[in-house]
C-alpha cells in the first residue's frame, strides 16, 4: 500500500512537472497578456495613449508565438489606435496596412477581425487625407489615401445593417468635394484623428517608396458657392472597433 501511495505521488509529482513546464507556460504567457491588455485599456480611459502603447506591446511579446494568431491582431489593431493619439496618423496607417495583407496573404476568415482591421484602416485613412490637404498635398496623393478610406467604408456599410456605416461613405465623399479654406477653419477632433500630426505627406510617400514629394502644384480649390457640402463629421465616421473576441 505505501509502495503504491509512493508511486502515485510521484506520478502526480512527473505530471504538474510536466505541466508547469509544457503547456502551463503557454498559459501563463497568454494570461499574462490578457492582463496587459486591460492594462492597456485602462490606460486609454485615463488619457494616458503612450503607456498604452507600450503596455500593448509588452502584451504582443508576452503571447506564445504560436496559437495565438487571433490575439496578436486584435491587440496590433488596438495598438494602431494609440497612434492616432500621439500624432503619428502616418504610423497607425502603415500598421493596418501592413495587417491587412497578412490577413489577406494568409487568407484569414475572421469576420469580425477583418471588419475591425478595415474600419480601423478606414478611419485613419480618412483623417490621413485631412491632414494631407491641410498641408496642401498634392491632389492625387491625398485623393488616393481618402479613396481607400471611402472603399474601405463601402465595404463596412455592404456587410452591415449600420446605417452609420453609410453614412461614413458620404463622409469620404464630402471630404473629397470639401473647399480647403472651409477644411482649414475645422478643428480636428480630440481623439482617434491623429491630431498634431506633422509632415503626413512626406511620410505617407516614404513608406510607400515614393521618396521625397516633388514640386507639384497643390490641390487647388473645391467645390464652391452655395453647393458646397457640409463638414462630414457627426454622420457617424469613426466607429472604433473594440477588438472584442480576444
Amino acid at each position: 500500500m505505501r509502495k503504491k501511495c509512493v508511486f502515485l505521488w510521484l506520478a502526480a509529482a512527473i505530471g504538474l512537472f510536466c505541466l508547469h513546464y509544457g503547456p502551463g507556460q503557454t498559459w501563463s504567457r497568454a494570461g499574462r497578456a490578457a492582463t496587459l491588455r486591460k492594462e492597456a485599456l485602462a490606460c486609454e480611459k485615463n488619457g494616458d495613449w503612450e503607456q498604452a502603447r507600450v503596455t500593448y506591446e509588452a502584451a504582443l511579446a508576452a503571447l506564445p508565438e504560436d496559437g495565438y494568431d487571433r490575439q496578436r491582431r486584435v491587440l496590433r489593431i488596438a495598438r494602431a489606435w494609440t497612434y492616432l493619439n500621439t500624432k503619428d496618423v502616418s504610423e497607425a496607417v502603415d500598421q493596418l496596412e501592413t495587417l491587412l495583407e497578412e490577413t489577406r496573404r494568409d487568407d484569414i476568415e475572421d469576420v469580425e477581425i477583418t471588419r475591425d482591421l478595415r474600419g480601423a484602416l478606414a478611419h485613419a485613412e480618412y483623417y490621413t487625407a485631412w491632414h494631407m490637404r491641410l498641408e496642401n498635398a498634392p491632389r492625387e496623393e491625398w485623393l488616393k489615401e481618402l479613396e481607400v478610406a471611402r472603399r474601405n467604408f463601402r465595404y463596412l456599410a455592404e456587410t452591415s445593417p449600420d446605417l452609420a456605416a453609410r453614412r461614413n461613405v458620404e463622409a469620404a465623399v464630402f471630404l473629397s468635394r470639401l473647399d480647403r479654406d472651409k477644411l482649414e477653419t475645422l478643428p480636428l477632433p480630440e481623439e482617434d484623428a491623429g491630431k498634431g500630426s506633422q509632415g503626413v505627406s512626406d511620410q505617407r510617400g516614404e513608406q510607400q517608396g515614393q521618396g521625397e514629394p516633388g514640386d507639384q502644384e497643390g490641390e487647388g480649390e473645391g467645390e464652391q458657392g452655395e453647393n458646397r457640402p457640409e463638414d462630414a463629421r457627426g454622420r457617424g465616421l469613426g466607429r472604433r472597433p473594440d477588438g472584442s473576441g480576444s
